[in-house]
Parts: structure tokens; C-alpha cells; sequence
């Protein structure tokens, strides 16, 4: 698994960052296709400048995996340990619901009674 941090129009403290790599090996525990070599994680940290909110981090989350599969997530937040938390959060959503969709389900159908 490769991780990419980018960052634009911000400096990122060495705090910041080693909640990121946190962040990102908790995501790893939802799914094996994480881990694999050929899957990639993208983080891009970037400080908008706008008038209108408050909110002027913007981090984005790209998950690619084998298969080409790709998830991502991204918010905007006050700080970047509160964008993460947001983008954390929805990423163990898109990853349980993709796992729960690669699970081998028997097919329905009408019941079998056993005869005695």
C-alpha cells in the first residue's frame, strides 16, 4: 500500500501529519484490499481562501484498489483533525458497504423440505 500526501497553500505540522497516517491505518483494519500492494491512498490537504465560512481546510481521500476500484471522500473543516474525523467516518461506510457486497450470498429461492 502506497500513501501520498499533497499539500497546497499549507504547511502541515508533524502532529498533523502523523494523524493522518493514523487515520489511514485504521482504515486498512476494514478492509484486506487496502493492504494489498497494488492499492493506493491519496491525501490532498489544501487551504481555501474563502470569505463566506469559517471552514478553510479541504482535504480530499482517494482510496484505489485492485480492480480498479476507487472510493473517495473529502470535507471541509476548521482544522484538519476535524476534516479527518468527518472523511474517516465515511470511508469505513463506503468500505463496509463494498465488503458487504464482495460476500459469496447462497441465491433465494423456494425452500427445499426435507422428505422423510
Amino acid at each position: 500500500m502506497q500513501v501520498d500526501i499533497y499539500k497546497k497553500n499549507i504547511k502541515i505540522t508533524q502532529r498533523d501529519e502523523d494523524y493522518i497516517y493514523k487515520v489511514v491505518n485504521a482504515i486498512t483494519k476494514y478492509s484486506k484490499r487496502v493492504t494489498d500492494e497494488a492499492s493506493s491512498i491519496k491525501v490532498q490537504v489544501e487551504r481555501e481562501k474563502l470569505k463566506t465560512t469559517s471552514e478553510k481546510i479541504f482535504v480530499t481521500f482517494t482510496v484505489s484498489l485492485p480492480g480498479n476500484k476507487t472510493m473517495r471522500a473529502e470535507n471541509r473543516g476548521v482544522t484538519i483533525q476535524a476534516a479527518v474525523d468527518t472523511i474517516f467516518d465515511e470511508l469505513k461506510v463506503q468500505l463496509e458497504r463494498f465488503k458487504g457486497k464482495n460476500i459469496k450470498r447462497k441465491p433465494v429461492g423456494i425452500r427445499q423440505e426435507k422428505i422423510v
